[in-house]
C-alpha cells in the first residue's frame, strides 16, 4: 500500500517545472510551481573548471580558441583571468598566476627592521641581488662604529667640574650614510622586463647599531599598479580582436 500523502506529494512534485531564463548563466535554473506561479532560483554546483597557463602568449592563444563574444580578460591581484563561458559564468575560465619576484616579496612581505650591519649588507647584496647600487652597499659595508668621550667644563667661584658623556661615533670613509636607496626590481617573475624603481628609506639606529629598510609610502602600490597596467596593454595587443581587457580581478 502506498501512503496517500506520499502519492499526493509525488503528484505535486511532478507538476513542478524546471525553467531556464535568458540572461542567466548556464548553471542557473528555476523551479516553478504552477499552482501559485512562484519560481525559486537555484545554482548548479559542478566541479570548477580552471585552465592554468604560464605565459601571456599561451593564455592569449587559448583565449582565441575557447573564448566567445562575451569573454573578458581581467588583470590584477597578481593574476590574469579570461572568462570563457556564456554570459560570464564564473565557474570556468582561463587563469594565469603572476607570482611576484623574490626581490619584490622581500620588500612587500618581510620585516626588514633591527638588522645588524652584516645582516643588512647581506639583504642588500644577496636578497636584493642586482637591485641596489653597489656603491650604496659598499658605503654600508665599510662603516666603522666606535665611541668617544665628550666633556664640557663647568667653573664656579667655589669649584670646577667636567661633565663627560659617551657618544657613538661612526666613520664612513668620507661618504655619508644614505637616507634612502632605490631598489630596481621586476614585479612579476614571468615578466622580467617590467621593472619598478622603488624608493626605500634607510633608518639607522646608532645606539643599537642596527638598520631598517622601509619602502616609502605608496611605492609598492604604485609599482604593482604600473605593472598591471603594462600587462593589460600587452593583453590588448595579443588577445583576440574585440576582446575587452580590464584591470581587475575575478571574485572567488
Amino acid at each position: 500500500m502506498f501512503d496517500a500523502n506520499a502519492v499526493k506529494a509525488l503528484q505535486d512534485s511532478a507538476t513542478t517545472q524546471i525553467l531556464k531564463v535568458s540572461g542567466e548563466p548556464g548553471h542557473v535554473y528555476y523551479l516553478s510551481d504552477p499552482k501559485d506561479g512562484r519560481s525559486e532560483r537555484f545554482e548548479a554546483l559542478p566541479a570548477v573548471r580552471k585552465l592554468n597557463f604560464f605565459t601571456i602568449d599561451d593564455i592569449c592563444e587559448a583565449a582565441a580558441l575557447f573564448g566567445n563574444d562575451n569573454s573578458v580578460a581581467l588583470c590584477g591581484n597578481a593574476a590574469i583571468y579570461v572568462s570563457i563561458d556564456e554570459l560570464g559564468d564564473r565557474r570556468g575560465g582561463l587563469h594565469m598566476d603572476l607570482p611576484h619576484t623574490e626581490q619584490f616579496r622581500v620588500l612587500a612581505e618581510r620585516t626588514l627592521c633591527s638588522l645588524d650591519q652584516n645582516e643588512f649588507v647581506r639583504v642588500l647584496a644577496n636578497d636584493l641581488f642586482g637591485c641596489v647600487n653597489k656603491c650604496d652597499i659598499d658605503i654600508i659595508r665599510n662603516l666603522k662604529f666606535g665611541q668617544k668621550v665628550e666633556g664640557a667644563a663647568k667653573a664656579s667661584t667655589s669649584s670646577s667640574s667636567i661633565n663627560r658623556s659617551v657618544v657613538k661615533d661612526v666613520t664612513s670613509g668620507g661618504s655619508e650614510i644614505p637616507e634612502s636607496i632605490t631598489v630596481n626590481t621586476s614585479v612579476y617573475e614571468h615578466l622580467p622586463s617590467l621593472v619598478a624603481n622603488i624608493e626605500c628609506a634607510i633608518v639607522t639606529d646608532l645606539d643599537d647599531i642596527t638598520f631598517a629598510l622601509k619602502p616609502c609610502a605608496g611605492q609598492l602600490v604604485v609599482a604593482s599598479q604600473a605593472a598591471d597596467t603594462e600587462v593589460a596593454a600587452q593583453l590588448r595587443e595579443k588577445m583576440p580582436k574585440g576582446m575587452r581587457v580590464f584591470c581587475g580581478a575575478r571574485e572567488s
